[in-house]
C-alpha cells in the first residue's frame, strides 16, 4: 500500500465560477456612466443652440470668439468620449466644460434676458415720464451688459422735468442777470452731471 503525501490530506475550498453578471459587471458600469456623460453633453448642446442664436444676431467679434473657443472644446471633449469610452479623465473634462459654462456661456443668457427687462423698463418710463433721459437699452449690445457685470442700465437715467425744476429753483436769485440760452445751457449742464452717459443733444 502506498504512503499518503501531505496533498492527499488537504481539503480544498469549494471553489465558485463567477457569473455572467459578475464579469459583465465592470463594463456595465462603465457603459452606465458613458451614457450618462453622453446626456449631460446632449442637454450643454441643447443650451447651447439656444445661445448660438443670440451670438449670430449680435455681430460682436469678441462675443463670437468667447462661444467658438468653448464650443471647440465641447466638441473635442463629446469626440473623446466616443472614441475612447468612458474614464476618469472624461469625467475631469466635463467637470471643465461645466465650469467654463457657468463663466463664458451662461452670462450670455443672462445679458440676453436682462436687455429684454431694461428695454420694457425704459419703455415704461418714457411712457410715464416722456421727459426722461437715459440710455435706450435696444441700443446697446450684451456684451455692454456684460461689462457692466449684467447690471441694468434702464434704472441710470433722469427726468428731464425734474432737472429742469432744479434748474429752475437753482436760477431763480439770479434768474434776472441770465439770458435764456444761459438758462438752457445751465439746465443741460445739470443733466449732463445727472446722467453722464445719456446721449447728448
Amino acid at each position: 500500500m502506498a504512503g499518503f503525501t501531505p496533498y492527499d490530506v488537504v481539503q480544498y475550498q469549494g471553489y465558485t465560477p463567477m457569473s455572467t453578471q459578475d464579469i459583465m459587471a465592470p463594463a456595465a458600469y462603465m457603459a452606465q456612466q458613458q451614457a450618462s456623460l453622453e446626456d449631460e453633453y446632449s442637454k450643454v448642446n441643447d443650451e447651447l443652440e439656444k445661445v448660438k442664436f443670440l451670438v449670430q444676431h449680435e455681430n460682436n467679434p469678441q462675443l463670437q470668439q468667447q462661444y467658438d473657443d468653448y464650443y471647440n472644446r465641447l466638441q473635442q471633449a463629446q469626440n473623446d468620449l466616443s472614441s475612447k469610452g468612458f474614464s476618469a479623465i472624461n469625467r475631469r473634462q466635463m467637470l471643465g466644460i461645466r465650469s467654463q459654462y457657468q463663466s463664458q456661456i451662461a452670462p450670455i443668457s443672462v445679458a440676453a434676458q436682462m436687455k429684454a427687462k431694461d428695454i420694457e423698463a425704459y419703455n415704461q418710463m418714457k411712457a410715464k415720464d416722456p421727459t426722461y433721459i437715459g440710455k435706450d437699452p435696444s441700443s446697446m449690445g450684451l456684451m455692454d451688459y456684460i461689462n457692466n457685470n449684467l447690471q441694468p442700465f434702464a434704472e441710470q437715467g433722469v427726468s428731464g422735468a425734474t432737472v429742469t425744476e432744479m434748474t429752475r429753483k437753482m436760477a431763480e436769485p439770479f434768474s434776472q442777470n441770465l439770458t435764456d440760452t444761459q438758462k438752457e445751457v445751465l439746465a443741460r449742464d445739470l443733466i449732463i452731471k445727472a446722467n453722464p452717459d445719456a446721449p447728448q443733444q
